[in-house]
């Protein structure tokens, strides 16, 4: 038995359920270290049973919340992506406004189900609104029934979708000119000032931060639960049925089969108060503000008196002590009505506390499933809810963790990708996202606890359940894992000489022959071979001056720094595997979305592309730790198998391969009469078949002699998709690839957590410009304001250029294929951000003669002040079209 704390914990988290009795020697610790190990051992084994329920199938959604301690229910929390707006320029268009908003929301996540209201105009001069308040100051025409009205009242109401962009969303509208700028129907202050727009947040009690405008969000808040004809909306009667019946389903009679009429149900007071268990206690008693003698008021004022409006076929729907002396006072259905119709027009915003202490929002959704239905966990609803989660963090800059399940729900677009998802509640999905939520928050805290390299040697123990589970766990956690294990692994200290290499790049143009060897690729590789790759492994690159593995010099090249010269040799890199002259790669030759991607050359290895291999993996891990993603457009395939996840399910021939996928379903669905017509039809085939590379292979030994016919057509096609399988799984070259890029990155926690969609955003990013985040991590140099003519008239031609443009841009700018789209909202963008702004190098009376510059080392654009929007744009478009190589150091 180990007789200390520390081999306790290795032999524990090696395989804490196989191996059992080494908690036993716990009990042998001192008193003051035994709570300390109590709490590791039950944070542990509580992750640990939740991770085998969910691997066996038994899980249930809120069992975190059960055996961690943690809280899942999904609360109302709609107020904190409410802004009340007041100051918009009277003069635009009801449609111009909405418009505007609507364009402005898109890069922080739209509006929440598209909720926008705009204060109507009014013109009854009574109304204390300052909209109409300052009506009497306009100018008036001959007759007063001509008074001249805005467009708009100045005022909206808008409730966004991510609560996380609310101060960013602020900042975006009041700088914005259209609506920072008052208009004729704007009336000077006291002072002669007039006031510019604002924007003005919510509490929990759904009251303003600014008191003036609590007018203006109780008429939003009325107008979500009036219908046009002043009836109260379906959605809240469909929800006080649910509240008023709630205590009946309760009831052992809600299994029994009969008619109800709801008109005969009632609520006897005294009952209703002491059931404070019951959903129309809660609701009730949020209208009073959770007073008891304010309740009590309430029925006493709403209910029916004893004899009134009964029924000798009346059930009780209340939990009232038998030995009750209050009065009969009871409150129907249509009592409660009453009630809530009343408090519709005389207080609104306790209505809406009521609705949601209930459970529902703003829209009558409900915002959590009912903890009484035992949801199962679902392996496809939970997957694809994990891919929508990514997609959705990266689209807002947060990591999934940190969005709210009540944000949760999918547009119509996005129903279309996730197919999946299709027909669930959405009181269903967020509560399954909340739990994934949990699920990753858990994973994330003890991951590194554990030796991720045992996952495969114990199938019990926590590592090998994180390896079942990992399609479920968050990209935004399992890179953070890698990254703190990048930088615990760095080997370069910061007084260590930096590796250079030297590269002739009029070798490379004037190799016409292909010669391998003058390759930009080879000449790498030949000098990089002779240092030890522990000088190479430098911590993850960070801030505006990162630490590079190390430097490049192009020959006959005079520049300033490393950042471009390196970024122009690992996109030169990619050109050159991209290109026929390796030969590494070959390129897929169907069409659709995979065309322009690559596989691996099948085949045997040599020698020489052993080493040209190894160092393939090896510039992917210090791309990795450069921080820069790499352009390198590989099939599904090949990511699967770099990650230790080989394809062998034959169906994703479909879409990888669909000429050899139609040509297997034919041959499958023949019998035995037709078997030798479809074989003459398709000239008698042989025991080969096309390669990927377009050569013939045989599928056995003289397969060029041997015959396909019925009696041996199964065999066929079996090794039809023997063949292709192993040519997508490239074993004997992927090996050597994962040993190049072991030999920067800590390989093992690739293999046990990560997917081939994982490692492809992991090397490769996202392409595509987010033009918005690359806006936000934009400084200026002294003297320039983002509101420049030219600075907007920038941007504007930014935004009119397509995505390839916008890479060309990119690429012109910092010498970067790809760059980041997004990170952790709580972090410093990494590099090459933040792009800069900066006037040109020589001042000129005429800036429209000038050319735009870059200095790509520190993603600088020297851009002249151009003087309309369409010169820019031609400057911008001759400079990314006509700089083959903007390196300017």
């Amino acid at each position: 038995m180990y007789q200390n704390e520390n081999k306790i914990f290795t032999y524990h988290f090696n395989s804490i359920l196989e191996v059992k009795i080494c908690f036993s020697y716990i009990n042998d610790l001192q008193e003051n270290e035994e709570s300390i190990q109590e709490a590791w051992y039950q944070e542990i084994l509580s992750v640990a049973k939740l991770l085998r329920n969910i691997c066996e199938k038994t899980y249930y959604i809120g069992r975190f919340q059960e055996t961690a301690g943690e809280e899942s229910e999904v609360r109302a929390d709609d107020y904190e992506r409410l802004l009340v707006i007041r100051g918009i320029p009277k003069h635009l268009l009801k449609e111009t406004v909405q418009s505007l908003l609507y364009k402005l929301s898109i890069s922080i996540g739209g509006f929440f189900q598209e909720d926008l209201y705009l204060l109507p105009v009014y013109i009854d001069n009574n109304m204390e609104m300052e909209s109409v308040e300052h009506f009497s100051k306009f100018p008036f025409n001959t007759y007063k029934s001509e008074q001249v009205v805005p467009e708009n009242s100045g005022f909206a109401v808008i409730r966004i979708r991510a609560k996380s962009k609310v101060d960013e969303f602020i900042k975006e509208i009041e700088a914005n000119e259209t609506l920072s700028t008052p208009g004729e129907y704007e009336v000077p202050d006291e002072k002669g000032q007039v006031a510019k727009i604002s924007l003005h947040k919510v509490n929990p009690t759904l009251s303003c931060t600014d008191t003036s405008l609590q007018n203006v969000l109780e008429a939003y808040l009325s107008f979500k639960i009036h219908r046009s004809d002043g009836g109260l909306q379906d959605g809240l009667l469909i929800i006080l049925e649910e509240v008023f019946l709630s205590s009946y389903f309760s009831e052992e009679t809600s299994h029994q089969v009969f008619e109800l009429d709801i008109n005969e149900v009632f609520f006897e007071k005294s009952g209703l108060i002491e059931n404070k268990e019951s959903k129309i206690h809660r609701f009730l008693s949020n209208l009073v503000e959770n007073s008891t003698e304010e309740l009590d008021n309430l029925l006493s004022t709403y209910g029916t008196k004893d004899g009134v409006n009964q029924s000798s076929e009346s059930r009780k729907m209340t939990q009232e002590s038998s030995d009750r002396i209050e009065s009969t006072t009871r409150l129907y259905h249509t009592d409660f009505l009453k009630c809530v119709t009343q408090f519709a027009k005389e207080d609104i915003k306790r209505l809406w506390l009521a609705v949601q202490s209930v459970g529902y929002n703003l829209n009558f959704e409900k915002i959590y499933y009912d903890q009484e239905q035992r949801l199962k966990w679902n392996d496809e609803i939970h997957l694809a809810l994990t891919k929508f989660g990514n997609m959705y963090g990266r689209k807002l800059d947060i990591v999934p963790m940190k969005i709210p399940p009540s944000e949760i729900y999918l547009t119509d677009l996005e129903l279309t990708e996730y197919k999946e998802l299709q027909g669930i509640a959405v009181d269903e999905l967020r509560s399954r996202f909340s739990d994934l939520v949990n699920f990753n928050v858990k994973i994330e805290n003890i991951l590194p606890k554990f030796d991720v390299r045992t996952h495969a040697d114990h199938p019990h123990s926590i590592p090998a359940y994180l390896h079942k589970l990992h399609n479920f766990i968050f990209y935004a956690v399992k890179e953070r894992f890698l990254m703190n294990l990048l930088e615990a692994t760095s080997q370069r200290n910061s007084d260590d000489p930096i590796p250079e290499i030297t590269i002739d790049p009029v070798e490379e143009i004037g190799n016409k022959n292909d010669d391998v060897c003058k390759t930009l690729f080879s000449q790498a590789l030949m000098q990089l071979q002779e240092i030890d790759s522990r000088c190479l492994n430098v911590t993850p690159a960070k801030g505006g001056d990162p630490q590079y593995p190390f430097n490049v010099k192009f020959l006959g090249d005079e520049v300033l720094g490393n950042s471009g010269s390196f970024r122009h040799f690992l996109s030169s890199i990619v050109d050159q595997l991209h290109g026929p002259t390796l030969n590494l790669l070959i390129p897929y030759r169907g069409t659709g979305s995979f065309s322009g991607r690559y596989f691996v050359k099948p085949g045997p290895v040599n020698y020489g592309e052993e080493k040209m291999l190894q160092f393939f993996g090896q510039i992917l891990g210090l791309s990795l730790r450069a921080g820069i993603p790499l352009a390198l457009n590989m099939m599904p395939t090949f990511w699967s198998a770099l990650a230790n996840h080989p394809v062998n399910d034959w169906s994703l021939a479909k879409e990888i391969d669909p000429v050899t996928w139609n040509y297997v379903g034919q041959l499958e669905s023949l019998s035995e009469e037709t078997c030798n017509d479809f074989l003459e039809e398709n000239s008698n085939p042989k025991f080969t078949y096309t390669s990927l590379s377009g050569d013939f292979v045989e599928l056995v030994e003289n397969g060029m002699s041997k015959d396909v016919c019925w009696d041996n057509l199964k065999e066929y096609i079996s090794l039809i998709k023997e063949v292709r399988l192993k040519e997508w799984r490239s074993e004997d070259r992927i090996v050597h690839i994962q040993a190049g890029l072991s030999t920067a990155v800590p390989i093992s926690p690739i293999f046990a957590l990560f997917n081939s969609s994982d490692l492809e955003t992991l090397f490769c990013g996202c392409p595509g410009v987010n033009l918005e985040f690359l806006k936000k991590n934009t400084i200026y140099q002294v003297g320039i304001e983002v509101n420049d003519k030219y600075i907007v008239n920038f941007w504007a031609v930014l935004q009119s250029f397509t995505q390839e443009e916008l890479s060309r841009f990119i690429k012109f700018a910092c010498n970067q294929d790809r760059i980041p789209t997004s990170c952790d909202g709580d972090d410093v963008a990494p590099p090459p951000y933040p792009m800069k702004i900066a006037p040109p190098d020589k001042h000129s009376d005429d800036p429209d003669v000038q050319f735009v510059r870059a200095e790509t080392c520190i993603f600088m654009v020297k851009l002249p002040k151009y003087t309309t929007f369409e010169i820019m744009r031609e400057k911008l478009l001759f400079a990314i079209s006509c700089s083959l190589d903007p390196l300017s150091g």
